[in-house]
């Protein structure tokens, strides 16, 4: 029962290789394969990971570049597709899917599993705000809002960050880099299909860049659009009926027809219009004669991919005052719509007897869905925009920038089509239409109700906003010292002043919970002023072996200070062979909605009660069910997640091989003190049976009677206190694999072939409290952000002669069990149902028109055989890891002008 209780816990709470030249941190340039090659990587730069000058073959933690060339070269079209594919990421948080979220439009980053906000995303070296419908618990970076054609390269950073960058780089960091030095104009723009024929999508993008002697203009327009799929049109999406392969029936008993319930049987049946089976409606019996069902098939109504168009601007500025200061900016502008469609209304009712439809000559129960008003619409709009300026120059031996930084994300989510409670009811029991003595008609196959009584109860055009913004000052410094064994000592010092804010607002009908199977919605209106020192050193003890130390202390005015170290070890006991190892803390902050959450009741059903069951036999003690209030409400007294990151590794360029790299790294981490709900699933069963009951701060009971006094036993569960607690944990562990090969022919062109693979061996999950401990492997199984397969790999193959080019890529996502284990007869047994591996085929063909400028066709298909994702008994929709949307073909131009 731990396996399901922890899954439940779980669920409440990289792309090495895809590319056309991913190049690892002591990979080798493309250009030339002998050993200058080797010479040439030495260039001194920052790398991310670090705020020093130095060789970025040297660097103790594993980063990966790819290029602007080599993201075109994958055909991808959004930053999304570059996170699905890339096998350190677990499970990316997309854009697809069914709810009715306000986080549709936006996809994030989620490096090994550990959270949306355990991975720091940044552009240029700096923060951006975070989306904005997502500020209030889990904030994370809106990838889809940076334009592809507006990127350099990205470097991703397999390694935790917090003592170089502060919060959020628990399992690494991603750090986007834009163009800075482009010249002329380049026009570019291409169109997907599928074999389906639907979901098509187009883009257009204007680069342009101008190089003075002092100045450097750069700017980027781009503009993408896609269409829809909808789930039914896909066989494995099209049914929330899992019975046949192994999982429940999870169609819904809010059908129309409704279900009928008599109050003074308890029995329940489905209305006598309900088909036996269709592909929406259907019948149910749980027991015979007492419990059947009419059942809704609520994928018919929704969408695989959502319909959205996305506006992103771009733009950057150098110019130099003099040999030692200049000055540069950026803006970032990002406006993306997206829309969601759910099933129509569902609700539950008592309709009285002297109701004129109501033939059961007694107030009933009815289950159903109110199919004669059209289905719920949910438009999200976010605009995300950053802009700052800075100084950069040379100061006696110290070379330092510092800048200011403006950045906002605001999401509005719009609902259209959606039922007021209060007036719906009246309108069950008579009291609805303009004149108030109308009744609504529940009964029957998708009843036809008029619109004078349905057009009391819609509402249309009621808004959630959430705004997110982000004010930073920082200054760093960097220098390099005395003279040590293998060189010259660096430091870089650096302080940053930030400031968050978060609003909430919504309009009443959201907020007081009016809306019918809608959620309340709680303003909140906060925000923080953070300080942060750092230092960091580099000490080259020998000319092969050096030592990084950093620190960062950062102070938060909400909840006190927090100080994370790290240390880097690269050894190269031979020129080609460099062994790595790195160890630091990291942490990630109480979100405002963890901390300021107001105090809210609503109400739910008690628990079964270990501690007065036994004593009394009592049906609500043993079973639950007694209504009850649940209190929730933000911790003030929150503290943040702590992580501790561990990497030890090796990286290889055999001087007799030129053009071979290979790395191995082994990484490690242990978050602790991760911030839960209370009252979520094992966590709060067990709280409930180790905890003194006279004395559990989650339980609300009753005063004991005196027969409680005499059995010993404490007072029935009256209500429960629900809120955020620093009782989770997480363990995670693994092995990523780099293996290039580029063979450079003077007639047959150049080869290119790489593997990369992340294992993973470890993720153990799950809560420590008050002497209260559960926990899980589930690597290989499902985690709190989906799917956890043990295997990630992706095959990739190239050739370019001249003017033409081909690529092959072949993805690979090993198995894992469903959240769900094979269910026989509509029970669940104890067997894992195991969702199959995912093999994919890409292909690509480039060519290059010299007459034409250097203008650059690319033709290419994304999962060319039109596999479909693995069955699965949980969902009706694929792992964001495997490919639902069909075989898809596209084409790509791209048209300099110099």
């Amino acid at each position: 029962m731990h396996k399901i209780f922890l899954r439940s816990l779980a669920l409440g709470v990289s792309l090495l290789a895809w590319n056309c030249q991913a190049q690892t941190i002591s990979s080798i340039e493309e250009e030339e394969v002998d050993v200058t090659v080797y010479e040439s990587v030495l260039e001194e730069v920052i790398v991310t990971g670090s705020r020093l000058i130095r060789s970025n073959l040297d660097s103790p933690s594993p980063v990966t570049v790819y290029s602007s060339e080599e993201l075109h070269g994958a055909g991808v079209m959004t930053l999304e597709d570059f996170a699905r594919y890339l096998p350190q990421n677990v499970d990316t948080f997309s854009d697809s899917g069914v709810s009715d979220s306000p986080l549709k439009g936006s996809a994030a980053f989620n490096l090994r599993g550990i959270g949306l906000d355990g991975t720091l995303t940044l552009v240029n070296g700096r923060r951006v705000a975070p989306f904005g419908s997502s500020g209030g618990t889990f904030p994370f970076v809106d990838i889809n809002a940076i334009p592809v054609a507006a990127i350099k390269r990205i470097e991703v950073l397999k390694d935790g960050a917090s003592a170089i960058y502060g919060s959020e780089a628990v399992a690494g960091v991603v750090n986007i880099i834009t163009h800075s030095d482009f010249e002329g104009v380049t026009v570019a723009g291409g169109y997907l299909n599928n074999s389906k024929g639907d979901g098509s999508e187009w883009d257009v993008s204007v680069t342009a860049g101008w190089k003075g002697e002092a100045t450097r203009l750069t700017g980027t327009f781009s503009y993408y659009e896609r269409e829809a799929i909808w789930a039914r049109d896909r066989d494995f999406s099209s049914e929330i009926d899992f019975s046949e392969q192994g999982g429940f029936n999870l169609r819904s008993v809010l059908s129309s027809p409704p279900s009928i319930g008599l109050l003074s049987t308890f029995r329940q049946f489905p209305d006598p219009a309900c088909p036996q089976q269709t592909e929406i409606n259907s019948i149910r019996i749980l027991v015979e004669d007492i419990q059947v069902w009419c059942v809704f098939n609520w994928t018919q109504f929704t969408y695989l991919q959502h319909p959205s168009n996305r506006l992103g601007i771009s733009a950057g500025m150098e110019h130099d005052i003099n040999p030692k200061l200049a000055i540069f900016g950026e803006v970032l502008y990002s406006h993306n719509q997206t829309q969601d469609i759910l099933a129509p209304t569902p609700y539950t009712a008592i309709v009285p007897a002297f109701h004129p439809n109501n033939s059961y000559g007694e107030d009933v129960l009815v289950a159903g869905r109110a199919a004669d008003t059209p289905p719920r619409n949910f438009d999200t709009d976010s605009v995300t925009w950053r802009a700052l300026a800075g100084l950069r120059g040379q100061w006696s031996t110290w070379q330092w920038e510092a800048a200011l930084m403006f950045s906002e994300a605001e999401g509005t989510n719009t609902r259209a089509n959606a039922i007021l409670e209060q007036p719906f009811q009246a309108a069950i029991q008579g009291f609805g239409g303009s004149g108030g003595d109308q009744f609504y008609n529940p009964f029957g196959l998708n009843p036809e109700n008029s619109t004078d009584v349905t057009e009391q109860f819609l509402i249309s055009g009621t808004r959630k906003r959430e705004t997110s913004k982000e004010t930073t000052v920082d200054f760093q410094a960097n220098r390099q010292l005395f003279e040590m064994g293998g060189g010259p000592l660096g430091l870089a010092l650096g302080f940053q002043a930030r400031k968050q804010e978060l609003t909430q607002t919504a309009d009443e009908e959201e907020r007081g919970g009016q809306i019918l199977g809608g959620n309340r919605f709680d303003p909140i209106s906060a925000d923080r002023d953070i300080f942060s020192l750092f230092a960091e050193t580099l000490m080259p003890i020998h000319e092969t072996f050096e030592v990084q130390l950093a620190v960062r202390y950062d102070h938060y005015s909400d909840f006190g200070g927090t100080t994370n170290p790290k240390i880097g070890l690269g050894w190269r006991p031979t020129p080609e062979l460099l062994i790595r190892a790195t160890w630091g803390t990291s942490f990630r902050p109480p979100t405002f909605r963890e901390l300021h959450n107001p105090k809210t009741t609503s109400f739910g059903l008690s628990p079964a009660d270990p501690h007065r069951c036994q004593a009394t036999g009592d049906f609500f003690d043993c079973i639950g069910f007694r209504n009850i209030n649940v209190e929730f409400q933000g911790n003030p007294d929150l503290k943040p997640d702590e992580g501790e990151t561990m990497l030890i590794g090796i990286a290889w360029e055999p001087l007799f091989a030129p053009g071979l790299a290979l790395s191995v790294d082994y990484w490690s981490i242990n978050h602790d003190s991760r911030i839960i709900e209370s009252n979520i699933g094992a966590f709060s069963d067990a709280l409930l049976e180790q905890l003194d009951p006279f004395n559990n701060p989650f339980i609300i009971r009753a005063p004991p009677t005196v027969e409680d006094i005499n059995l010993g036993i404490p007072g029935i569960i009256i209500g429960q206190s629900d809120t955020y607690i620093n009782g989770g944990k997480l363990e995670t562990a693994g092995v990523d694999f780099d293996l290039k090969y580029v063979l450079d022919t003077a007639r047959a062109g150049t080869f290119t072939g790489s593997l990369n693979y992340t294992y993973l061996s470890k993720y153990d999950f799950g809560s420590d409290f008050m002497g209260v401990t559960l926990s899980e492997d589930l690597a290989g199984g499902y985690g709190f952000n989906g799917g956890l397969p043990k295997h990630r790999a992706n095959f990739r193959m190239g050739w370019i002669r001249g003017a033409h080019g081909v690529s092959l890529l072949i993805p690979y996502v090993g198995e894992f069990e469903s959240p769900t284990n094979l269910v026989v007869d509509e029970q669940e047994t104890e067997i894992p149902y195991v969702i199959d591996d995912y093999l994919q085929l890409d292909l690509q063909y480039s060519y290059s028109f010299e007459r034409l400028n250097g203008a650059v066709m690319r033709l290419g298909c994304r999962n060319c055989t039109n596999k479909e994702p693995p069955i699965n008994n949980y969902m009706p929709f694929s792992a964001a890891f495997h490919e639902g949307r069909g075989a898809m073909l596209y084409l790509r131009w791209s048209q300099p002008f110099r």
